[in-house]
């Protein structure tokens, strides 16, 4: 009896949640593009979700804007609180966007960057604190840091190109992947696990830590790897 009326109550779950989806108000975009310059300074760490773009270059002074359609760019929410900027979508609707909604930032080097939901980001710069989860996915170029750490889940999926100095520290679950073939450091900690994968390029000198489940490394034949593996994952080394 018991467990019919948890499969009861999980049924009615499912069914309001998927009713509250359908029941969304849709909002069209409007096709007419409208750039409208924000007013967001002071912040080091951005907290981003929903389905919007992100480019981010490393810059010294504070520059924030949102482009799209004109009748979806004042949804976008852009509010700094703290230190951390945050944005993302207000209200509960579906959008239906004509073209890409893009927010443009330029800021001194991050120390965080939070994405989830279906956000995609470029950073052309430097952030010491990663985490990626949901469907997103972020590129990272001319990184130049001492430590990285990096905090992938989902279907994420991660690139970093350039240099740390120490340690890159890499936590990956569910379906993500991560790209490290063009990045350099002296060693890679990695915690690995469900079907995730990390590649890895000649710059990667070091590489110590787990995987478990089906993940999987890939690194060069002249790596140093103190990988321990269960399940079946593995360490792959190629020429």
């Amino acid at each position: 009896m018991l467990s019919q009326i948890a499969r009861l109550s999980s049924l009615l779950l499912l069914l309001t949640v998927g009713c509250h989806v359908l029941d969304r108000p849709t909002i069209v975009g409007s096709g007419v593009q409208l750039v409208d310059v924000r007013d967001c300074a002071g912040f080091s760490r951005i907290q981003a979700g929903s389905i919007v773009h992100l480019e981010i270059v490393e810059g010294d002074a504070y520059q924030v804007e949102v482009q799209g359609d004109d009748n979806l760019v004042p949804l976008v929410r852009t509010n700094v609180i703290g230190d951390r900027l945050e944005i993302g979508l207000e209200g509960d609707y579906r959008i239906s966007a004509q073209q890409p909604l893009v927010v443009r930032i330029v800021c001194p080097p991050l120390q965080e960057l939070d994405l989830s939901g279906a956000t995609q980001t470029t950073l052309t710069g430097n952030v010491t604190d990663v985490e990626v989860s949901g469907a997103s996915s972020l590129e990272v170029s001319q990184l130049s840091v001492d430590q990285l750490s990096v905090h992938i889940s989902g279907a994420s999926k991660t690139t970093f190109q350039g240099v740390v100095l120490s340690t890159v520290t890499l936590d990956s679950s569910g379906a993500s992947k991560t790209n490290l073939e063009q990045l350099e450091a002296d060693l890679l900690t990695v915690s690995i696990s469900g079907a995730s994968s990390v590649g890895c390029g000649n710059g990667i000198r070091q590489i110590r830590g787990s995987a478990s489940g089906a993940s999987k490394v890939v690194c060069q034949k002249n790596t140093n790897v103190q990988v321990d593996t269960s399940g079946a994952a593995s360490v792959k080394s190629r020429d």
